[in-house]
């Protein structure tokens, strides 16, 4: 058989991670959980007296709490490899050998514990633990192609 498959899968367990992107979310009103009653009267405390909801996430966002902190832990699914390696009959003398495979990177996050963002992420690349509008890794394809002579 000439073809060939391999994957990768890592993760990380434990650790923590403070997201200034949903800090900054709330307090300007723009994550998504900001929603509720934006429109209409915004009632936190349910039986309590409705309130502006602007006021209340910028109240609530103004100190930096452990509403922001979430587990680090993750699996991800990091590449994927097909390969063929073509019979050296179908080669001349010059050629010994030649593969050829598909290749995927950073296919997708099987399993994490923060919402909107990748756990990987971070401020700058030397800092771990904080976060701030990170990009996650780049999703890639490609092809290999190895000739021997």
């Amino acid at each position: 058989n000439n073809f060939n498959m391999s994957f990768l899968i890592d993760g990380k367990f434990g650790g923590k991670i403070f997201s200034a992107t949903d800090y900054y979310g709330y307090f300007f009103g723009l994550h998504k959980a900001t929603l509720e009653g934006r429109e209409s009267n915004f009632n936190p405390n349910p039986g309590g007296t409705p309130t502006n909801s602007q006021a209340y996430y910028t109240e609530l966002a103004g100190n930096v709490s452990r509403l922001f902190v979430y587990d680090a832990s993750f699996i991800k699914f990091r590449q994927f490899t097909l390969g063929y390696t073509m019979p050296a009959k179908w080669f001349n003398n010059k050629i010994k050998g030649a593969s050829i495979s598909l290749v995927g990177r950073n296919l997708f996050i099987i399993m994490k514990k923060t919402d909107n963002i990748d756990p990987e992420a971070s401020y700058s690349g030397f800092q771990q633990g904080l976060e701030l509008g990170g990009v996650p890794p780049v999703r890639s394809y490609g092809v290999n192609l190895n000739v021997k002579f």
